[in-house]
């Protein structure tokens, strides 16, 4: 390379006990003097190149880059459909509705959840009530629908987690009376209502 196309860096380097200079890669390279000193070289290359591909430059269809990431393709199917069903039937509410884009589940059952009522019993859309706890339970266990309600089903062999749930109630079973969240009416004669208490009451 000449000094007028671009800046030589130099520096030394030990080859077999003795220092040498050695031009490393240039820093800056001006083009278009490169160009200028290297035209008959790139004009040869050129009718060599043309040559072989006989005039014509265009790549391969089957080799092009389908470099297309751009397009909005989402926008280019609606004006697809669009096109297919007419202008008549754009203002058409049954149009509107099936154009929405249906949610994914976990979507859907966020929302679903977050409607529950933070107290009591949740319902789902068949009127089944589910345990506050539903959620946690139905991640580890099979579910079944038993009395009304969704229950995890903790049968050995069937259902996940079982195998933990039964090693837990080997070790004991804590059972809670709840019946005083809420009233309950005993019906029946007096003495056969008053011997289902205890003396003290």
């Amino acid at each position: 390379m000449e000094e007028s196309e671009c800046s030589v860096v130099m520096f030394w380097v030990e080859h077999k006990g003795k220092l040498r200079t050695v031009a490393g890669p240039p820093r800056t390279l001006n083009v278009n003097k490169f160009a200028e000193s290297r035209a008959s070289e790139l004009e040869s290359l050129h009718s060599i190149v043309k040559e072989r591909l006989s005039n014509d430059f265009r790549c391969k269809r089957s080799k092009r880059r389908r470099t297309t990431g751009h397009d909005n393709r989402v926008a280019k199917g609606r004006v697809r459909k669009k096109q297919k069903l007419g202008d008549e039937n754009l203002n058409k509410p049954d149009h509107l509705k099936n154009d929405k884009k249906m949610l994914p589940r976990h979507v859907r059952r966020r929302v679903e959840l977050k409607k529950n009522s933070l107290n009591g019993f949740s319902t789902s859309g068949d009127g089944t009530k589910r345990l506050r706890t539903h959620l946690w339970y139905a991640k580890r266990f099979a579910m079944t629908k038993i009395w009304g309600f969704y229950l995890p089903l903790g049968v050995q062999g069937r259902g996940r987690g079982s195998r933990a749930l039964l090693k837990k109630l080997q070790g004991g079973v804590l059972v809670h009376d709840a019946s005083y969240c809420s009233a309950v009416q005993l019906e029946g004669p007096e003495a056969g209502t008053y011997s289902l208490f205890p003396a003290k009451i």
